[in-house]
C-alpha cells in the first residue's frame, strides 16, 4: 500500500471525567500523536541508460588522445630543455676557447716584438760583441776552388738514342 492511499487517522476524542464541577473536572486527555513508523530510507538507484558502444569507443579514443598529446608535448619540451643545455654547453666551450685565442694573440704580439727588437742592426751588433766577434774590415770576396768531379762533362753522358740499331733487331719486329 502506497502512503497516498492510506487515509489519515482521526484524532482521538478526549475523555471526560463524570465530576459536575468544572474546577474539578480534569483536563481532557489527549493521546500523543501517532507518527508512522520510520521507514528505512530508500536505497538509492543509480539511473540506468543504455550504454552506446560508439560513443563509449568515441571517448576512449579522445582520452587516449589526450593522453598522447600530453605525453608528446611533454617530450616536446624535454628535447626543447635538453637541445638549450647543449647550445649552453656549447657556448660556454666557445667563450673558453675565444679567451684562450685572445690570451695567444696577446703572447704572439709580445713574442713579435721581442724578435723584431732583437733582430735590429743595433742588437745584433751589440750581441756579436759581446761573443768576441769584429767587424770585417771589407766585403768577403768569392775564390773559386776546384771543379766538382762528382758530375760528369756535359760531353760523356750517354745519350738515351745510342745502341737503339743494335738493340731494335731484338725487339718486336712491329713499331
Amino acid at each position: 500500500m502506497s502512503a497516498a492511499t492510506v487515509a489519515p487517522r482521526a484524532r482521538p476524542t478526549a475523555r471526560r471525567a463524570t465530576t459536575t464541577s468544572r474546577a474539578a473536572r480534569s483536563a481532557p486527555h489527549r493521546a500523543p500523536l501517532r507518527r508512522a513508523p520510520a521507514r528505512p530510507a530508500p536505497v538509492r538507484r543509480p539511473q540506468l541508460r543504455v550504454v552506446d558502444a560508439s560513443a563509449v569507443r568515441r571517448k576512449r579514443r579522445l582520452r587516449i588522445g589526450l593522453w598522447l598529446f600530453t605525453l608528446l608535448v611533454t617530450a616536446s619540451l624535454v628535447v626543447v630543455v635538453a637541445f638549450h643545455v647543449l647550445v649552453a654547453q656549447g657556448q660556454l666551450e666557445i667563450d673558453r676557447i675565444e679567451q684562450q685565442t685572445r690570451v695567444q694573440q696577446e703572447r704572439y704580439q709580445e713574442l713579435r716584438a721581442l724578435v723584431a727588437q732583437q733582430s735590429s742592426p743595433e742588437e745584433i751588433t751589440r750581441r756579436a760583441e759581446e761573443l768576441g766577434l769584429v767587424e770585417a774590415e771589407g766585403p768577403p770576396i768569392a775564390v773559386p776552388g776546384p771543379p766538382d768531379l762528382a758530375t760528369p762533362p756535359p760531353s760523356s753522358i750517354p745519350s738515351t738514342t745510342e745502341g737503339w740499331e743494335t738493340v731494335k733487331p731484338h725487339l718486336d719486329p712491329t713499331p
